[in-house]
Order: structure tokens, then sequence, then C-alpha cells
């Protein structure tokens, strides 16, 4: 009888050994090096249940058909196996395959009825399909049969929070601190729990400091309480969380696989490809400082899905400094890296040590920019340039004739609410009025920037309100900011725009 590979006790500690490997990979979010390594165990054991399981967990993250037939695979080789069922499950859920999921789980809870991660992970389950019926029933569940151990605590309270039931999220954490202080994530989802139920900020923040010191190499906890700082002004706290953690941040990109290589993905602050003014006010300042030598040189990579760029005729205008990826397929392939290689635009480090926020940063490096006499860092494109002399003309504007952009700033392009802390920088169209007959009375022309929303103009002479005109396209936003006189108005994006190209703004805070 010929024996596998598989068979011999050696090769078994190996599959061992790949397997743990492509698990901590995958746990780590480095999916394409998990699959590149389960691969390779497929080929060389492709009966292993383990090899199975993992590979098949692995693709069906990737929503990958494929991932359900592996994962069947090492159930049928092992039916009792809780995991490889409580995998199967998951794996059928991840391709929206509830029903089936739910027949997998049964049979994983028929096998360990009082297994509480079984049911954690049938909770989450519902959670994730937004099934929230059915994750009610399970929680309930959980409730009934939850350990005293701080992880099954910990997760219970994420799942009640999940599901809006902060109070009792609340309970179940503090239980969960209770039986271990060191327990990071339960501290973190403390804060989340504390914010919902509208405590006092401090508390909010003592949790998530807690949580920081914890765990300073995660991202997802340092963000939001370095934004507190930032926001109450304590920039010897800021200095102390923000310091190390991008002294940490940049030390293990430069030691990736990848990232030793001079390779990052931007990092911005929001959805910043979606608004025009974050698409101005991070990437002029990302390219200045790699221009002034104040971070290191490396190739920046931007994921740009096209139908979430604000205005794409700008963001081209960048292509030249930074690489923009468009591409649905490529996107898909780099986004698991964009946690591995980032390089973070919200908190930064100047030549000087200090550590500042994001808008701190980008005076400080205009400050500079303009100390060494560095002109505009864009200029409008030929074609751009005659394609909005045409719009112009089309719109009524005399050849040769001057004009200035006005753009107010309201509260409907971002369907803001009366209590947004961006409300300070909206204001009244009617009081720019009188500005706006000065401008037509010394023979300028006055075009009104916005987006449809916005409150309409009285009619007047030599004044368009292009805002709400068909004449609107991304080149013509473009071109009329790069090319006005001046522009007036609030500060909003049309603000940064403008000064990229060198025009003069007149903005009232």
């Amino acid at each position: 009888m010929t024996r596998s590979p598989s068979d011999d006790p050696a090769s078994k500690l190996t599959v061992r050994a790949v397997v743990e490997s492509a698990r901590q990979h995958r746990e780590e979010n480095r999916l394409p090096e998990a699959l590149a390594l389960l691969e390779v165990a497929a080929r060389l054991w492709p009966e292993d249940p383990r090899v199975r399981h993992q590979f098949g967990v692995a693709l069906a993250a990737q929503r990958n058909e494929e991932g359900v037939e592996h994962l069947l695979a090492a159930v049928l080789q092992e039916p009792t196996n809780v995991e490889y069922l409580a995998g199967l499950a998951e794996g059928a859920a991840e391709l929206g395959r509830v029903d089936v999921a739910g027949t997998w789980f049964r049979r994983a809870l028929a096998l360990a009825p009082s297994r509480e991660g079984s049911m954690l992970r049938f909770g989450w389950m519902f959670v994730r399909a937004q099934s929230r019926s059915d994750a009610e029933i399970w929680m309930r569940r959980v409730m009934a049969v939850v350990s005293r151990a701080s992880a099954g605590l910990r997760d219970l309270g994420f799942m009640q929070a999940r599901l809006g039931h902060l109070q009792q999220s609340l309970t179940s954490l503090r239980q969960a601190i209770e039986r271990d202080p060191k327990d990071g994530r339960a501290h973190e989802m403390m804060a989340v729990a504390l914010r919902g139920l509208g405590a006092p900020e401090d508390m909010v923040m003592t949790a998530l400091r807690i949580a920081a010191e914890l765990m300073p190499e995660r991202m997802e906890t340092v963000h939001p309480l370095l934004g507190y700082l930032r926001d109450i002004g304590d920039e010897a706290a800021y200095m102390r969380y923000g310091g190390p953690h991008i002294e940490r941040q940049m030390a293990a990109v430069a030691e990736d696989e990848i990232g030793r290589h001079g390779i990052r993905i931007l990092w911005p602050e929001d959805p910043m490809i979606g608004r025009i003014g974050e698409i101005a006010l991070q990437l002029d300042m990302h390219v200045k400082m790699k221009a002034m030598g104040w971070v290191p040189r490396f190739v920046t990579l931007l994921l740009a899905p096209k139908e979430r760029v604000a205005n794409g005729a700008f963001l081209d205008y960048f292509r030249s400094f930074v690489t923009v990826v468009d591409d649905p397929r490529l996107i898909e392939k780099l986004e698991p890296l964009q946690k591995r290689i980032p390089f973070n635009l919200t908190d930064l480090r100047l030549p000087d040590g200090r550590v500042l926020s994001r808008s701190r940063v980008y005076h400080a490096v205009q400050e500079e920019w303009q100390r060494q006499g560095r002109g505009p860092l864009l200029t409008l494109t030929q074609a751009h340039a005659e394609q909005g002399r045409r719009d112009l003309r089309r719109m009524g504007v005399p050849e040769g004739a001057w004009f200035v952009c006005l753009h107010v700033r309201e509260p409907g392009y971002m369907k803001e609410g009366t209590n947004s802390s961006e409300a300070v920088r909206n204001a009244n169209i009617a009081n720019y009025l009188p500005a706006v007959e000065e401008i037509v009375r010394r023979g300028g022309w006055v075009i009104r920037l916005g987006d449809a929303s916005v409150t309409p103009l009285p009619p007047m002479q030599q004044v368009i309100d292009y805002a709400r005109s068909p004449f609107k396209s991304e080149v013509l936003d473009v071109f009329l900011m790069a090319s006005c006189r001046f522009l007036l108005g609030t500060t909003s994006g049309p603000v940064m725009v403008s000064e990229l190209f060198g025009v003069p703004v007149g903005a009232a805070d």
C-alpha cells in the first residue's frame, strides 16, 4: 500500500506548521500571503482536512465560491469536528447563504450545545448578515451560557453593542474588565458603549486611553484618541501617544516585505477622494512634504475607485506625483495591503520632532514652502484652458472678460444637521451680494460655485449661478477655480483648489 505524503509523521508536522502560519497571516489581514501558502499546501497535501479547511476559510473571505467546496470537503472527512462545521457555516454566510449557514451551525451546536464560542460565532454571523431577529435570539442564548471568562463576556459585549443594547453591553464589558483589566479590546468597546449612551467625553476618553496604553500598535484605537486630544488642545498628551504610534507604524512598514521596497499606500483622513477640498488639502500636503524632504522618498499609491472620486479631472493633476490606482481588480488586490504599508496623513511628525495633527502640519508645510520661494504646485493644462474658455463663451461671458468665483458653503452638500461641528463654516449667500454688486460695478463677472442644493441667486447682471446651471462639468469646475481673478467665499474645498493653482482667495472664517 502506497502512503500519501500526509501519512508521514514528519510531513504532519510540516502540514501543521504551514496551516498555522497561513492562519496567522489571515488573522493579521495578510490574506494574499495566506493564500499563497495554502495554494502550495493544497498541491502537496490535497486530501488533508486541515489544509482544505484553512484554504476554504481564506477563499470564502474573498467571496470565492470555491471556498465553500474546500470547507465542505473538510467537514465530510471529519463530520464531528466542531471547528470545521462552524467554518463551513461562516463561509456560507460570507457568500450570503444564511439558511445553509444556519444548518451547519446547528450541527456544530448539537455536538457542543454549551460551547459559548460557537454560539457567539453563530450570533455574529447573523449580525454580519443584518438578520437582527436571529441575532437577538442567539445573543440571548449566549447570555444564558456565557462563562465568567473575560473573553466570552467581552465578545458578548461587542454583540450587544452592535445590536444597540448599550447598557447591557456596558455591564458585560465591565465584568470582562473586572476579570482581566488588561483586555484592551474590552476597554476600547467600553469607550464606544459610553459614547453611545451619551456619557461625558472625559469618561469615554479615559477608557480609550487605557485601551491605547494596552494596545499601542492598534491604529483603530489610537486614532480616535488622538482626534480627541487634538480637539481639546492637549498637545503634550498628543505627542505622548502620537509619537510612539507613528514610530511603530513607520518601523513596521519599513520591515514589511513589500514596504521595505519603498512602497506606501496613502491612509487618508475621511473619505478623502470623495471631497474635492480634501483631495486638494491632503495630496498637496503630502506632495510638498516629500518634495521638501520632510518624509522619506517612496512610491505613493492612492486607491481611488472612479465612482467615489469627487472630481476625476482634478485628481488627474496629481498623477505625476502619486500613483493613482482606479482599476477595480487591482484595488481589490491592494486593499488588504492598506493597513500593512500605510502612509498616515492624519498624524505626522515634523523635522523638528513635533507630532502634530493634519491641519497644523498643513499650515507648517505651506509656511515653509513659501519661505523657500516655491511657486504654485499645479498649472492648468492647455486642454482644460481651451475647453474652459469655450464653456465661458457658452455661458455668455465675453472673450477676455475677467471673472471672480464665489463659493459660500451651505449644509446641503454634506447633508449636515443643525448640530454639525462643520456648521460654523456655513454662511448666508445674501451677505455676499454687496460684494458681488461691487465686482460687477468694476466690470467683472461673478460665477457662483457649489452643487444644486445651494440657495438660488436672484437674477443679476453679469452673475452666473453656475452651481445650478446645466453647464456644470468636472473640467469646468477646475478651470473656473484655477483661472478666476480671485475666489471669494467661506473656508471650504474650492479655496484649497484655487490656492493650489496660485489664485488669490478671500475667505471668511
